[in-house]
C-alpha cells in the first residue's frame, strides 16, 4: 500500500474513533453545554437541547443549584421533567453527613416521608473518582406548582450523590413515571460529561 493511501486510511479510522467517542455514547439526541456562572455551583456539562436551566442560591437552606427544566409542550406528561445539579459545602452540613455514604441515608430518610414512596434500588458507583451512591425511587408527585389547582401524578427519581472537594453534590433526575426509562439514560450520559471547574 502506498504512503498516501496508509495516511488517508490512519486519518479515517482517528476520524471514526472521533465520532463515536463523541456520538456513538450519546442516546440519539442533541445536547447544549452548560457552564455556571455562579461559582458555588462550579461545574460545566452537557443537557438536553431546548430544556431550560436557572441557577439559583437558597434562602434558608445554604446550596447553590441549577436546575434544568423539560420545555412546555414538548410532551403529553403533566409534570415536566428536570435535571438539577445541587451543591451543598459541607462546612455548610452537619458533621456526620461527611461521606457520600451518610448524606445519601439523610438524602433517604426525607425523601421517605413523600408520598407513596418506594426505594426501587440504591448502589454504589463512582463520579469524580470518588465513592459516590446512586438512587432511584417512586412516590407520588402535584402536577401542578399549586397542590390545590392539580391532583397527584406517579413519578420516579433518580439521585446521585458525591462529596468532593469539600462539597456535596447531589445531581437529580425527576419525570412522571412513564417517561423515566427513555430520560434515565439521557440522565446517565449527562452526568458522564460533568467537570468540576477550578
Amino acid at each position: 500500500m502506498s504512503r498516501q493511501k496508509t495516511a488517508f486510511c490512519s486519518i479515517l479510522a482517528i476520524g471514526v474513533l472521533i465520532m463515536f467517542n463523541l456520538l456513538g455514547c450519546s442516546p440519539g439526541r442533541k445536547f447544549d453545554r452548560y457552564q455556571s456562572k455562579d461559582p458555588d455551583i462550579g461545574v460545566s456539562m452537557l443537557y438536553p437541547s431546548g430544556w431550560e436551566y436557572s441557577e439559583d442560591r437558597g434562602s434558608i437552606e445554604k446550596y447553590a443549584c441549577v436546575l434544568f427544566l423539560e420545555p412546555v409542550g414538548k410532551s403529553k406528561h403533566s409534570l415536566r421533567s428536570s435535571i438539577m445539579v445541587k451543591v451543598v459545602k459541607k462546612s455548610d452540613m452537619p458533621d456526620n453527613l461527611s461521606e457520600a455514604g451518610a448524606a445519601a441515608d439523610d438524602f433517604m430518610g426525607k425523601a421517605s416521608k413523600l408520598r407513596d414512596f418506594k426505594l426501587i434500588s440504591r448502589k454504589g458507583s463512582k463520579l469524580f473518582g470518588e465513592k459516590a451512591e446512586d438512587m432511584v425511587f417512586s412516590y407520588k408527585a402535584f402536577n401542578k406548582p399549586l397542590p390545590n389547582i392539580g391532583g397527584f401524578v406517579s413519578a420516579e427519581e433518580r439521585d446521585v450523590v458525591v462529596i468532593k472537594n469539600g462539597k456535596c453534590y447531589s445531581i437529580s433526575l425527576v419525570s412522571q413515571k412513564d417517561a423515566f426509562e427513555g430520560l434515565d439514560k439521557v440522565f446517565s450520559y449527562v452526568v458522564k460529561t460533568i467537570k468540576l471547574q477550578r
